[in-house]
């Protein structure tokens, strides 16, 4: 707002001395950095700016080129341009970190334009930070930091990158109808679709149509599951996490299964867990274990809005494996009191597994020492053929012993009992056989003596 009854010309409410003199902030905060990001960047310098030492401005407008006041003891000075005043300039580079900083800390977003010197971090909390390369942005259309070449690398954590597309890949880029080609090569089309495509043998190749197109170049390409799983630091799933396309993930952990988005922009922040929610696909592995108490039928995970019936069985919380029976319902067909609440047994019961059920629904499986993760209330046999069987504790068993030595496995009711061995005295402890045979003959001599004596 302008506190001076006059016009005022040539000042912009963003100089130094504008602010409680010719200009006052009547709303918000003053502008967080401008361009650079930098606390001390001014904005755009022209003719009528003044200047002070360090103060860092834009020159020419638009041009992504920055100077700073590097000469000492200037206050509120008039000065030439930039390309001018040589001994008052000097050119600087936008500090990446600080200018990502003071900005916000932003993320890349597809579909969104950036003009110079913008710094986004990609993938999201990586540390990898990226500046525009051209002074001009980069429009809505333009591509992924990491992959389009209009983004520079300028800082980097120690860590892997936990959400580069196709690690295992060395893409190239993005097609367009500009593009020569070359056997061997990999690149995206179209723009942040996630989808990929390989150059196929018989290059060069000279003004070739696009890959959907011209099917004699061109062979799709997927990620390959377990290198980009490996290259991006071998993550397991994390619920209530967003996860970009061709992200690849192991659940359970342990367990070596691998799971990639099935559409090209991910798995949102609610999205659900792999081998559950059909936005995930298995792309190593054998699959999740069969799920539990694979012999009942289960209304899903409880919640305080769901509406229930007497004898209905729910899971809560939810991934827990812990399963409760409905044994009474409110007025309005719902419980609002959760399993493990205090006075839940008047609602709830607590449901086990079905240990033979649900061990037949899963094909009898018998326990296997190669297998490092078993899924919570799976069901074994072991030994083999014994007919005894053991249920996994509801969390699951990561590098699972021996059942019946290791305690996770819960033996089931109805096991056969098992006779313990008779203990075998050891054999040398046994007198020698011709000491018993002596003793033999002692005692039926005596007793023939005594008989001649009774005689």
């Amino acid at each position: 707002m302008a506190i001076v009854s006059q016009t005022t010309t040539g000042v912009t409410p963003d100089q130094p001395f504008a602010d409680g003199n010719q200009w006052e902030v009547c709303g918000g905060e003053q502008p967080a950095g401008g361009p650079c990001g930098a606390a001390n960047s001014m904005g755009v310098w022209d003719n009528f700016s003044r200047v002070s030492s360090g103060e860092v401005y834009q020159y020419p407008a638009n041009s992504g080129n920055y100077y700073e006041v590097v000469i000492q003891g200037y206050l509120d000075q008039e000065v030439s341009s930039p390309l001018i005043d040589l001994d008052v300039w000097a050119p600087v580079d936008c500090p990446c970190e600080e200018t990502w900083m003071n900005n916000g800390e932003p993320v890349w977003a597809a579909n969104t334009s950036y003009s110079g010197s913008d710094v986004v971090e990609w993938p999201a909390g990586s540390g990898h930070l990226y500046v525009t390369l051209d002074a001009t942005g980069i429009s809505s259309n333009g591509g992924e930091p990491g992959i389009d070449i209009h983004w520079i690398l300028c800082s980097e954590s120690d860590e892997p990158a936990n959400g580069t597309p196709c690690a295992g890949l060395n893409i190239v880029g993005v097609w367009d109808s500009s593009t020569n080609v070359t056997s061997g090569e990999i690149y995206e089309y179209p723009v942040n679709s996630g989808s990929y495509y390989q150059v196929n043998a018989g290059s060069p190749f000279w003004s070739v149509s696009a890959p959907d197109i011209d099917m004699d170049v061109w062979s799709p390409i997927d990620c390959p599951c377990k290198e980009t799983w490996a290259a991006n630091g071998e993550p397991a799933w994390v619920a209530n996490t967003a996860y970009p396309g061709n992200y690849v993930v192991e659940h359970p952990a342990g367990s070596g299964n691998l799971y990639i988005p099935l559409e090209s922009e991910g798995v949102s922040i609610g999205g659900g867990e792999p081998g559950v929610d059909t936005h995930w696909v298995l792309c190593n592995g054998n699959g999740a274990n069969p799920g539990p108490c694979e012999g009942i039928t289960t209304s899903g995970v409880w919640n305080s809005t769901t509406m229930v019936s007497v004898g209905d069985i729910y899971e809560y919380p939810v991934n827990s494996g812990m399963y409760y029976q409905v044994t009474q319902v409110d007025t309005n067909g719902m419980v609002s009191t959760a399993p493990g609440d205090d006075q839940d047994y008047e609602f709830w019961t607590p449901y086990s597994c079905p240990c033979k059920t649900t061990w037949v629904a899963n094909g009898q499986p018998v326990w296997d020492d190669t297998i490092s993760f078993y899924s919570g209330n799976y069901v074994v046999e072991w030994p083999a053929g014994s007919g005894a069987l053991y249920l996994s504790e509801a969390g699951g068993i990561t590098g699972a012993g021996e059942p019946g030595i290791d305690g996770h496995w819960i033996p089931c009711d109805g096991n056969p009992e098992v006779e313990p061995e008779p203990i075998e005295p050891d054999a040398d402890s046994l007198p020698s056989l011709s000491v018993a045979l002596t003793l033999l003959g002692i005692l039926c001599a005596t007793a023939c003596v005594g008989r001649t004596r009774v005689d």
